[in-house]
């Protein structure tokens, strides 16, 4: 019960971007599954964050997600950031 609460308490809302950075976000992807460069993907799960580092092998436009060369996968909806 404590273990939950405090899970909670630490538990944020996902932030709206902006057009802006989600053509910031595409363009990163494309250079990294075209360049085959390491990128660091700051992405939201379950009311947290989290960060992944990798080199994108794969891009589902139909499904609107990537997987990454260790066979991660992401929606492109959960991404925030990409560095």
């Amino acid at each position: 019960m404590v273990k939950d609460v405090l899970k909670r308490k630490y538990v944020v809302k996902m932030p709206i971007l902006s057009d802006d950075q989600i053509n910031e976000i595409e363009k990163r992807l494309l250079i990294s599954y075209n360049n085959q460069t390491k990128i660091k993907v700051k992405y939201f799960r379950s009311g947290r964050y989290y960060l992944r580092e990798g080199i994108v092998s794969n891009i589902d436009v139909l499904g609107r997600k990537i997987a990454l060369n260790d066979d991660y996968s992401l929606f492109f909806s959960q991404i925030i950031e990409i560095k």
